[in-house]
């Protein structure tokens, strides 16, 4: 139906006389699909994490994001948050409209989260571009600025945290996992399929030696970040995180490495 962010595709194979018998339908999955329809061409992005929520040590986090129109069309631009907890399929398929791009153009939005209509949350954030024309992708291109005010005065301190296409699945590697009085390290993970998955941590230190490990049951499209405490790592320098899914799942993993006293932090792309 529109809408729909998600499709299972079959394909019959025939014998060279154009007849079915004997050759079974197979099925495929595909993924960082673009789907043209109606005359037009959809673009789909999400961004692992946005907040406009208080966090530890005073912090403030607000997420603004910079969307540029990368065509000769006009573009429209929908958005959904999507947090812990919850089968978010459904805010998917309701995205709210949050801006028009002439041709070649730029915008700034100050608050992501409030621009689709929610306050005191973080979550994943789903990013939905249209353009009336069929065209070769990318139609737009993305970057977002989560950051909280300096406590000792003007300006802030953040990190940049791209969009990008569903994920990819398997193993992957995040570096540069620390706890102490210095640092906090917070992990997270987005469930980019509209299917429930099983994602696997493992938690080494820096001489790879595991410490540490779980798992999550995501529901279709839930976001979850946690702290290094939650896994039980209290006190870590130079370790490392394994996030392991099945193949066919498709997930954004990451880190988000806090100084403990300015708030200033590094976001890392789970690799």
């Amino acid at each position: 139906p529109p809408g729909t962010t998600h499709a299972r595709v079959y394909a019959a194979v025939y014998t060279p006389n154009g007849s079915p018998e004997g050759t079974p339908p197979s099925v495929g999955l595909f993924d960082d699909l673009f789907f043209n329809g109606n005359g037009g061409t959809v673009q789909e992005l999400f961004v692992p994490a946005a907040a406009s929520a208080p966090g530890q040590n005073g912090t403030q986090w607000t997420t603004g994001g910079w969307i540029a129109n990368a065509t000769d069309t006009t573009l429209t631009v929908s958005a959904a948050l999507m947090p812990e907890g919850t089968n978010n399929i459904d805010r998917l398929v309701s995205a709210r409209q949050i801006a028009t791009i002439p041709p070649r153009g730029s915008i700034r939005i100050e608050d992501v989260v409030a621009a689709v209509g929610e306050s005191k949350t973080g979550g994943g954030l789903y990013l939905s571009a249209k353009a009336d024309t069929i065209l070769d992708p990318p139609l737009m291109v993305v970057t977002t600025h989560t950051f909280t005010p300096n406590p000792e005065g003007a300006g802030t301190f953040g990190q940049g945290i791209p969009a990008l296409s569903p994920g990819t699945s398997g193993s992957k590697l995040l570096p540069g996992a620390v706890q102490n009085s210095d640092f906090r390290t917070n992990v997270g993970v987005l469930n980019t399929t509209a299917w429930t998955v099983d994602v696997d941590f493992i938690i080494r230190n820096g001489d790879g030696v595991e410490i540490a490990s779980t798992t999550w049951r995501l529901a279709p499209y839930e976001w979850r970040q946690e702290g290094l405490p939650s896994f039980g790592v209290t006190d870590l320098a130079n370790g490392s995180i394994e996030i392991i899914s099945e193949e066919w799942v498709s997930y954004q993993g990451y880190a988000s490495t806090v100084d403990q006293n300015s708030g200033d932090a590094v976001f890392s792309q789970a690799r």
